[in-house]
């Protein structure tokens, strides 16, 4: 699809539309009652710090998600 190959030159994947999404307000994601709210404040913590490996375009999705799903803003 001409969509796949345009996300691929930008180095745009499903996280990157997803955390799109959200911040575009068309989605909302709350904290599931199994998820632990702290777990996911040290998966920011950790990645923020490098120590999950350097910051890309994925992973900086992936903590947009994050805080969007505790209702913080995203930095």
């Amino acid at each position: 699809m001409i969509g796949d190959d345009i996300t691929e030159n930008l180095d745009i994947g499903p996280v990157d539309d997803l955390a799109n999404t959200i911040a575009s307000g068309e989605l909302e994601l709350d904290l599931a009652e199994t998820q632990d709210a702290e777990e996911l404040r040290e998966f920011v913590r950790l990645a923020e710090k490098g120590e999950l490996g350097p910051i890309d375009s994925e992973l900086e999705a992936q903590i947009d998600v994050v805080r969007s799903i505790l209702g913080e803003e995203a930095e």
